[in-house]
């Protein structure tokens, strides 16, 4: 989607993933500057193998929940 800034610059850019950097929780070079994977994203869904969706987080800060991000 347009619009969205991923802050986080990890040095190994050219062969990471968003789900590497969200399983790490990367930061990179201008952690200091914008901290890390975790304090830039809010929730996360995914596909499982199987085709099961999997919803983490939310759309707001402190969403209802286990903090798994």
């Amino acid at each position: 989607q347009e619009g969205f800034y991923y802050a986080p610059d990890p040095s190994s850019q050219i062969a990471c993933s968003i789900g590497g950097n969200v399983a790490e929780n990367s930061g990179g070079v201008h952690c200091l500057k914008y901290g890390l994977t975790a304090n830039n994203v809010l929730g996360i869904e995914m596909v499982l193998m199987n085709g099961e969706v999997v919803r983490l987080g939310g759309r707001h800060l402190d969403a209802e929940g286990y903090d798994l991000l």
